[in-house]
Formats: C-alpha cells, sequence, structure tokens
C-alpha cells in the first residue's frame, strides 16, 4: 500500500492501564531524578546506600535546592492521589524537606508546595506572577533526626482539591509526628494563615496534569549554617497520566500541541525507533502550553511524547538570562550583546578567550537522545581557528554543571572552525569526546561571512552527527561528520565557542532549538 506523503500520525505517550503504586525513586543506583537546581551553587549530593544524601557544608543565602522528576499526574475526581517519601535523618532543625506538586513550568508556573520542618508543616500554592500563598504554616517545637515517612494526598471534588499531609515514623507507623489539617483549595482569592488575603485574586485550585514532582532540602528560619539532609523512596500512589498529543495544520505545516513535561518524539514507523524531533517549541499561556511545527518531508512519519524538554529560542524577546561564562575558571571571555535578531559575541584583546554560552535562568533537566541546532552569522572573516559548537550530554561529578565552574571534561561538542589553519584556507567541522578527545573531523570549503549557516549536532544513543546548512537551503548539509561513542550516555546541553588566533572574535547567533528525552538513570558512564 502506498503511504501518503503527508500522512502524520498523533500517538499518545504511554499506554493507559489499571492504577497502581509507581517507584518514582528508590534510589538504589544512584538518583534517578531528571534535573537540579541549585541557587546556591554549593550543595553535594551523594548517593549512601543506596539514600540521596544533600549535604551544604558551609553558610549560604539560598534556602532551597530543588530536583525534580518530569512526571505526569492527575488529581483525580473522587479518588486520592498519594506520593510517600522518606526522610532517613535530618542533621539540624533547620534542614526541611520540601514537596512540590508542579502542574505548570516557568513562566507561568504553579502547583502546591509542602515543607516538614521537625514536627510542623508548611503549606502553600503558587502561581506566577504572583506569590507564594501560605495556606497554613505551624511553628516547629521538636526536631526529628530518625527516619520519617511523609505521606502527601490530594483528592479532587468538582472544582475543589483537598490536601492533606503526615509524616510518621518509618519504623513505626502508628507514630504521628506531624500532621496537617486538611485543607481545602477552593476557587477565588487565596487567604493566607494569618488571615490576610492576596493582593489578586489567584486560579482555580491545580489539579493537573502535573508538570514534575520536586523534593531536595530546604531552610525556613533564615539561620544558613551548614546543614544536610538525605532522603529516599519516592513513590506515587498511581502511574503517570497518559498525555494527548494532538495534530493539525498551520499553513503548510503539521502543528502538534501538548501540556506538561513531555517531548516530541519521531520515527519513520510505528515500531520506532523513535528520536528527538528537530522542531521548535514555543511555550503559550492556557492550554495547551506547548506547540511545535514541523515542515512536511514527502515521507511518512510518526509523532508520540515522551518524558524530556524541548526548547525554542531566538533571542528577539529582549532576554536577558543568557550569560557568557569564561571555559576556564578565572579567565576572561567575550561579551554577549543583544544585536536586532540575535545575540552578538564579540571579544578584542584580552577577552578573546575560550567561553560558554548558558540560560543562567534555565532548569534544563539532563538528556539522553538529544539533538540541537542554532543559526550562525555575520562573523569577522580576519578569526582564525576559532570554533563555535553545540555541546550535549555535558556530566560533571556533583551532578549540578553551573556554567561558572567552567567546561569539564565529560561533554560531547559538535563545533565548526570558521577559518582553519593551512593553505588554501579551509573551514572544519569536528565532533570531540571527553577530554576534548577528536572522534571525527570533516574539512570543506571556506564559509561565507555574508551567509547565515544552521549547526546541528544529534546524539542518540551511541551515534554522534554533526552538519552544518545553508541556512537558506537546510535539506542538503554543506558538510557533515560521524563517530560513535558510548562514555557519555547522559547530561545537559549548553555553547561553546573557543579563542580566535588573531585579535577578534565577532559572531551572531540566532535561532537556538534543543530537544531531549529525560534519562532513565544516572549512571557516571556506560550505557543505559
Amino acid at each position: 500500500m502506498t503511504r501518503s506523503p503527508f500522512l502524520y500520525t498523533a500517538l499518545l505517550a504511554g499506554l493507559i492501564s489499571s492504577p497502581q503504586a509507581e517507584v518514582i525513586d528508590s534510589f538504589d543506583d544512584g538518583p534517578k531524578w531528571d534535573g537540579m537546581l541549585d541557587p546556591s551553587g554549593i550543595i553535594e549530593v551523594e548517593s549512601v546506600d543506596g539514600q540521596a544524601r544533600f549535604r551544604r557544608p558551609a553558610p549560604s543565602t539560598s534556602d532551597l535546592t530543588q530536583v525534580w522528576y518530569l512526571r505526569s499526574y492527575a488529581i483525580p475526581e473522587g479518588r486520592t492521589l498519594e506520593f510517600r517519601l522518606d526522610s532517613v535523618s535530618a542533621s539540624s532543625d533547620e534542614a526541611a524537606t520540601p514537596f512540590f506538586f508542579s502542574v505548570k513550568g516557568a513562566p507561568q508556573s504553579a502547583g502546591y508546595a509542602i515543607h516538614r520542618l521537625g514536627n510542623a508543616f508548611w503549606l502553600g500554592k503558587y502561581k506566577s506572577p504572583y506569590p507564594m500563598s501560605w495556606y497554613h504554616q505551624q511553628t516547629p517545637t521538636a526536631v526529628v533526626t530518625e527516619p520519617v515517612t511523609h505521606i502527601y494526598s490530594f483528592a479532587r471534588h468538582g472544582d475543589n482539591v483537598e490536601i492533606r499531609a503526615k509524616a510518621v515514623m518509618r519504623d513505626d507507623p502508628e507514630q504521628v509526628v506531624a500532621e496537617l489539617p486538611p485543607v481545602i483549595d477552593t476557587p477565588g482569592r487565596e487567604t493566607l494563615y494569618d488571615g490576610g488575603l492576596e493582593a489578586a485574586a489567584a486560579a482555580a485550585p491545580h489539579y493537573g496534569p502535573s508538570m514534575f514532582v520536586v523534593t531536595g532540602m530546604a531552610f525556613l528560619d533564615g539561620n544558613h549554617s551548614p546543614a544536610e539532609l538525605t532522603i529516599d523512596n519516592l513513590i506515587c500512589s498511581e502511574e503517570p497520566t497518559p498525555t494527548k498529543l494532538d495534530a493539525g495544520l498551520s499553513g503548510d505545516q503539521l502543528q502538534l500541541s501538548w501540556s506538561g513535561t513531555w517531548t516530541v518524539v519521531q520515527a519513520d514507523s510505528p515500531g520506532g525507533p523513535w528520536l528527538p524531533a528537530m522542531a521548535g517549541t514555543d511555550g503559550s499561556v492556557g492550554v495547551p502550553d506547548k506547540i511545535c511545527r514541523i515542515s512536511p518531508t514527502g515521507l511518512a512519519r510518526f509523532f508520540r511524547l515522551v518524558p524530556g524538554h524541548g526548547s525554542a529560542n531566538s533571542f528577539t524577546d529582549g532576554s536577558t538570562t543568557w550569560r557568557s561564562y569564561a571555559a576556564t575558571p578565572g579567565t576572561s571571555h567575550p561579551l554577549l550583546l543583544r544585536a536586532g535578531e540575535g545575540y552578538r559575541i564579540t571579544a578584542t584583546g584580552i577577552p578573546n578567550q575560550d567561553f560558554l554560552l548558558l540560560d543562567a535562568d534555565g532548569q534544563m533537566p539532563w538528556q539522553r537522545d538529544c539533538i540541537a541546532s542554532i543559526d550562525l552569522a555575520n562573523w569577522d572573516e580576519t578569526m582564525a581557528e576559532a570554533t563555535f559548537g553545540l555541546l550535549l550530554r555535558v556530566w560533571e561529578e556533583d551532578q549540578v554543571w553551573r556554567g561558572a565552574d567552567g567546561l569539564p571534561e565529560d561533554r560531547y561538542e559538535g563545533a565548526v572552525t570558521f577559518r582553519a589553519a593551512g593553505d588554501p584556507a579551509e573551514s572544519a567541522l569536528t565532533i570531540r569526546g571527553p577530554g576534548g578527545e577528536i572522534l571525527a573531523q570533516t574539512e570543506f570549503p571556506l564559509m561565507d561571512p555574508a551567509r547565515t549557516y544552521r549547526l546541528r549536532f544529534s546524539a542518540f544513543g551511541d551515534q554522534l552527527d554533526l552538519a552544518i546548512y545553508d541556512a537558506a537551503v537546510v535539506d542538503v548539509p554543506v558538510a557533515s561528520c560521524h563517530a560513535t561513542d558510548t562514555r557519555l550516555p547522559v547530561g545537559l546541553p549548553g555553547l561553546h565557542g573557543t579563542k580566535s588566533a588573531g585579535d577578534l572574535y565577532e559572531l551572531t547567533v540566532t535561532d537556538l532549538l534543543l530537544n531531549g528525552t529525560a534519562r532513565s538513570s544516572a549512571p557516571r558512564h556506560g550505557a543505559q
């Protein structure tokens, strides 16, 4: 049977199954969370005896370190959704165990927050741009350092959500350590624990589907001394909620839309292999909150959703969250300036050094299969041996890559050299692995700085592919190269450039696309 060249099939992400408990993370083989945010930049995380230990070795002004799991759970009508989390030990009465049920991510974040500190609970509801509405706050009167099991439950009754929280001794569940009085979240203005009112009406209760669930370590009393907290066994009473992928046409493009922490993967047949689609993801207010558009290729393709992260940034919105960092800490680095339809990277003299570009406010999950592209234009034609590249699966031992720490040894990079050394002058593509090892390289005719080029790099399993295109003709690459490497199965994305052998580094970057599936575990090396 001949397939239509414009046949697209949208599939459900996951299979519908009967409710049953799901182990989100047992921590037995190291943490399996999909991302971590540590504003302090100093939290140490290690796996100890099948548990996750958070340690703040020095005073800090940060009050919360978050780790999150990309899971979609809807609070069902008339049935309780329950989460359980063990707090094995807390070294101090300052270290709280936080839990977030987040139904929407930035920039319109929303959800519920429940913190336990000793024998007290705090319950809050948040929705951007309004601050946290604390429904309930208790003052702790006792320190609990023995293993405790937290039980968080949510139940929906029409438009209302009932929230409960209880902490019991893990080895004696009949002994209650702390209990939150039931709270009924209703539509309308939020009443604070002290009887005050929010300045603006908040949204209706949040009942999902969630984008992620969050835990970590929090400090609620303003005393920022060293502390540590060990957690274990995060479990949900139900399996994740399948999310629907809607398909339609937008002009001559396929438009896919969905909600939650999912990303689009595609395949040539329903049997796979399923790999991240190279398509932009636009955030929009309301439901659905993610949209991507894909141009027809003349071939049948199939699409589905899996846990992951996709993003598109044209750099035209005046965003100030992107930062340049020194690739080697303590050295100078180029400036990053707004320039019309993109960002201009510029450096003369001493700042002409290796550098990184990262979204300082981004909460990028670790990715497994991943693909990225960026457009390059208007570079200074006197740049010699300067490169610019896409980083994938960047990995650091403490599991948090902050940019200011420089560029870890473990990463994959697909980079273009604008003018490579040699006579006659040529350009080059290079794939590098851990330690900067060259895995593949291709030389090609010198690029024209008057044209715009698109650099694309993917890491699918152990297959690494790099290509550069004329941005006006993106079907056929100008040059490409390929490598196979198994050392880094997961990691974070980024952008990296190296200094020019001349005195000047000048380049404009636009239209960055990133897409990747969430990691399924966190091994240091080896296949997943």
